[in-house]
């Protein structure tokens, strides 16, 4: 049996105990400097993964279609400020 330092239940249907272990992530993680900036690097995972999401849909639409092959060029990118 694993020694696990902590077992919080949490729901995904209704999220019940996920701020709590989101606190806990925190207590546990190391103090110090972030690895990673929120720079260049970071923007273009968004792009990336912006892109990836559409493909992956316009697989799932055309299924029936056998696309061999789908490229997706992200134009342009806009963050929703909420």
């Amino acid at each position: 049996m694993a020694d696990f330092a902590e077992i919080i239940p949490i729901s995904a249907l209704t999220g019940d105990g996920v701020d709590r272990v989101l606190e806990k992530f925190i207590d546990y993680l190391p103090v110090g400097e972030p690895h990673f900036s929120r720079g260049p690097i970071y923007r273009s995972a968004e792009r990336f993964l912006a892109a990836e999401l559409i493909r992956e849909k316009s697989m799932a639409g055309t299924f029936h279609e056998v696309p061999h092959a789908v490229a997706v060029l992200v134009d342009s990118f806009e963050e929703s400020r909420n």
